[in-house]
């Protein structure tokens, strides 16, 4: 019965799927796949940005309705969208590509058909590093927020049957800094440029020299400041380990941040 269910979900899901047919010609910029597991019943939800798409509800085009799963033991996973408009939940989710600026909130549901312990792993994930756009896991019911993009990364967490979520789970999409951080940007702020960014490794002129470096790790915690100067002749040392952060530089006339990787050579 649950194999039948499973055939069921996954013949709608490529015959309903309008996106998917147009895919071939004009290819979504980034996606994301989640996949929610329960022994071994799964389903899945994603979440993509797609230049022909709308952040509206695009009926019959780029966004595919959910139907729920009500067979024991198989999880339901989908996103929900509300546009000026009653609640509607879906299995794929397009939004506009660029996305516009800031961050973009995405409702994550789940409902659970059996005591136990789920699983959310990212089974596909791919575009948002190169447009430098973060994606977070909020879970409001412990109050936890982790980063969510590396492909094959798990959530865990229990649920009860019959629990239906909408405000438990949220993904946050945001450009050029993460959910959280409340200093970045500044109104004035913008990605550092090429050269500008590597001033903060290799300062040249006196002014680069006195430029302020502000270190943030992937949450908005500040990690520390220092000058350029200084923070050069620091990373030449080369004594940490592999770190993802958040380098936010100023200078006399402009502040910029861009996501880096500190790590040994």
């Amino acid at each position: 019965m649950k194999f039948f269910h499973r055939f069921l979900i996954i013949f709608s899901f490529l015959i309903f799927s309008g996106p998917f047919n147009g895919w071939s010609q004009i290819p979504p910029t980034a996606l994301i796949r989640v996949q929610i597991t329960f022994g071994a019943s799964i389903d899945e939800t994603i979440v993509y940005l797609h230049p022909l798409a709308t952040d509206t509800f695009d009926q019959d085009t780029y966004d595919v309705p959910k139907l729920y799963s009500t067979v024991d033991g198989v999880p339901n996973v989908m996103t929900w969208l509300n546009r000026n408009g009653p609640w509607v939940k879906l299995a794929t989710n397009g939004f506009q590509s660029p996305m516009t600026p800031g961050c973009l909130k995405v409702p994550l549901g789940t409902r659970a058909t059996a005591d136990g312990n789920y699983t959310l792993t990212i089974t596909e994930f791919f575009g948002f590093d190169s447009m430098n756009i973060f994606v977070s896991l909020i879970d409001n019911r412990p109050g936890d927020t982790i980063p969510f993009q590396t492909l094959g990364q798990e959530y865990n967490f229990a649920a009860l049957n019959g629990d239906s979520t909408r405000g438990r789970f949220i993904l946050y999409f945001c450009q050029d800094y993460p959910v959280g951080v409340s200093a970045l940007p500044a109104n004035n702020s913008k990605p550092c440029s090429t050269d500008f960014w590597k001033s903060a490794f290799y300062p040249v002129s006196e002014a680069e020299k006195n430029n302020r470096v502000e270190v943030f790790d992937l949450f908005g915690k500040a990690l520390f400041q220092t000058t350029a100067n200084k923070f050069s002749e620091w990373s030449k040392q080369r004594n940490f380990t592999e770190m993802p952060v958040i380098l936010k530089v100023t200078s006399e006339k402009e502040v910029c941040y861009k996501k880096f990787v500190l790590h040994q050579d």
